[in-house]
Formats: C-alpha cells, structure tokens, sequence
C-alpha cells in the first residue's frame, strides 16, 4: 500500500509541475523578447545618433556646404537593423564663418524587426562648430 501511494503522490507532483511552466512560460517568454526588442532599438538609436554626427560633419568641415549634402551624409552612414525612413533638416555653416555652428536633426520611423512594434519615432541631433 505504501508503494502505490508514493506511485500517485509522484504523478500528481508532475502535473503541478506541467501547470506551473504553462502559466509561468508565457511571461518568461514575453520577458525575453521584450528584452530583444530594447536591443534593436537601442541598436537604431546608437546608428542614428552616429550617423547625424557623420552628416554634420560633412557640414561643418566638407567642401559643398549644403543641407542636402549633410542629410545624404546622415543616409548613407546610417546602419541600424530593421530599417525605418529617415528623414533630417540640416542647416549648414556659411563659408569663412567660424562663430557659428552647423546643426543636424535626424528622424527616423522605427518599427521593430521580430514584433513589428511600431512605428514611433526616435530623433538624434548633433551640433558641430564651423571648421571643425
């Protein structure tokens, strides 16, 4: 008798283990990909911001001193995963003038890659003095 009882009291323990992964699974799993997702755009976030940096720098130090030229810049160094539309207003320095600064916002519509949660938009701007 005392070994049937052990056979059944061990079975139920399995079930009641079953029962706990099945409620405990999907918040794990909401966990874990809730943290993927801050990656990614945490990722765009840091692509955004270096590549504004690279397209005031093209407007502030470059030859063709120009918001088209700066936003082009900003375009072509961007590199974030799950791509977005990017957009930016550039105002550039004017030539021989170095008390001023050349500035650079850049938008970017950002939708995540696994989820596809979005899109919202993160905005980097950066801030450069004439000549460098």
């Amino acid at each position: 008798m005392g070994l049937g009882a052990v056979v059944i009291r061990g079975a139920r323990e399995q079930g009641a283990a079953a029962v706990e992964m099945a409620l405990i699974l999907p918040v794990l799993l909401i966990v874990v990909f809730g943290i993927i997702e801050f990656g990614f755009v945490f990722n765009a976030q840091i692509s955004l911001t270096q590549a504004v940096r690279e397209g005031v720098r093209v407007g502030a130090i470059g030859d063709d001193l120009t918001a088209a030229n700066m936003v082009g810049r900003m375009e072509e160094a961007y590199s974030g995963i799950g791509g977005g539309t990017l957009s930016g207003v550039g105002t550039p320095c004017v030539p021989g003038d170095t008390d001023e600064s050349a500035r650079l916002v850049g938008n970017l519509d950002f939708t995540t890659p696994i989820t596809r949660f979005g899109p919202f938009t993160l905005q980097a701007e950066a801030v450069m003095r004439c000549g460098g």
